[in-house]
């Protein structure tokens, strides 16, 4: 029941990319981003996309909310938007889709 914000490694990069040419011209500035999607997605609807993606039945095993976890976690980004351009742009269905490509590329099936 858990919800997160996942994030696809081209729209991380993009951010990373884009705070290191924020700060050419600036010298040495320290400023803290986050760099996330800030949407969220459950873990449930997650597990369907992937399972989906992999043409499988998944088995879930569906234990006791653990100590500490939080029921929903995302990021706020407006800060990246507003100085670095960040803009993620890879949805997750596509990441899925993605990894699941990557994935059977590197070690078959």
């Amino acid at each position: 029941t858990t919800e997160r914000d996942y994030t696809h490694v081209d729209d991380i990069v993009q951010g990373v990319v884009g705070a290191i040419e924020w700060t050419r011209d600036r010298g040495p500035v320290c400023e803290v981003v986050n760099l996330g999607e800030s949407r969220t997605i459950s873990l449930r609807d997650l597990i369907g996309l992937i399972s989906g993606a992999l043409g499988v039945e998944p088995s879930i095993n569906q234990l006791p909310d653990q100590p500490g976890d939080v029921r929903r976690t995302f990021a706020s980004i407006d800060k990246a938007r507003d100085l670095i351009g960040y803009n993620p742009s890879v949805d997750i269905q596509s990441g899925i889709a993605d990894f699941v490509s990557w994935y059977r590329g590197e070690y078959g099936s």
